[in-house]
Formats: structure tokens, sequence, C-alpha cells
């Protein structure tokens, strides 16, 4: 029996407004694994590099080489990244409308946004040890989006900075996708 994927369940309908390249990473049948590139900067500092080692971000400098595995996983997907020199590996599901991704010892909530353009991950909620919330203010320097480029690829750009902290990883790529 198909399942329906985790992204449709989430944007219904407006998943269709989403350039095709976006619409089959998050609907291809899993388990998939899609290649490509990305340019990724590492922590600013010794206390995001600290942030860095407890979520599980990567942690590299430099344009490598990456691909990503998508698997089925309970009622939601794990996302293993292949980026050297180790994997960044997360866990996303939904919960009451919004997707949840737990990085580390961490849990971030989603709302997703569709355009024409791609999706938008709005962040809303960060929990630590999955259970302590942290104050909504914390967010406003995580961003993630997938869209498509100029050639007509998957593309991504995720970014988190905190506040006294700052950029403890941030990641932009390509991937191919049929």
């Amino acid at each position: 029996c198909a399942m329906t994927s985790l992204f449709r369940q989430l944007l219904g309908d407006a998943l269709d407004r989403v350039p095709a390249p976006v619409r089959a990473l998050h609907e291809t049948p899993l388990p998939h694994r899609f290649e490509g590139e990305a340019q990724m900067r590492a922590a600013s500092n010794w206390l995001a590099r600290l942030a860095a080692r407890i979520t599980g971000l990567p942690r590299h400098e430099g344009h490598v080489a990456m691909a990503i595995t998508i698997e089925h996983e309970g009622d939601g997907e794990r996302w293993t990244r292949h980026f050297p020199p180790s994997p960044f590996v997360s866990r996303l599901w939904p919960r009451d409308g919004l997707l949840c991704e737990r990085l580390g010892t961490s849990d971030i909530r989603f709302r997703l946004h569709a355009d024409g353009d791609g999706i938008v991950w709005e962040p809303v909620a960060l929990r630590v040890l999955g259970f302590l919330p942290m104050p909504a203010f914390l967010l406003c320097g995580v961003k993630a989006r997938d869209g498509v480029d100029a050639l007509g690829r998957y593309t991504f750009n995720v970014e988190a900075r905190f506040p006294l902290i700052g950029s403890v990883a941030a990641y932009e790529g390509w991937l191919h996708v049929e």
C-alpha cells in the first residue's frame, strides 16, 4: 500500500504549487538517495562549535560532494545527510500540522510554506532534551528553504544562527532529483 509522503500530509494540495524537483524529492518512494554538492560554513566560535556537536549539525567548512538518504522511520522520516567527515542525521515527523525535526538532543518545529519557488521551513518552537521549551526569539536566525536553481536542480539553503552564540552551521547546495 502506498503511503502519503510526510510533506504531502503537512502541505496537502499546496505541495502541487512547488517546482517539480522539490515535489519529487518530497514524494519519491522511500528509501531513496540523492547526490549533489554543498557549500558549508562551520561554527563561528567555540560556543557555537559546542552547540553544533550537541545537535549533530555538520562541522565541516568548504565545498563538498554530498548525498542524502531519506528513509521511513515510525510515523516520519529519517534524513541522513552524508557530509564529510561524518553524516548529519535527523528525524522528521508531523505533529499538530507542524514538521518536527530532532537534531541530537533538540527538537525544532517548523511551519511549512509552499509557493512557486519552493518550501520555506519557518521555525516556530524549540525544545532541548525533548521537553524543555526555549524562548521563540532564539529561532530568529534559523532559516531553511528548498527550491530550484537556474539549471532546474533541487536546492537547499540552511542556516542556524543563535543570539549570543553566533553561527552554529550553514550549508547550501543542490541535489540531482529525477
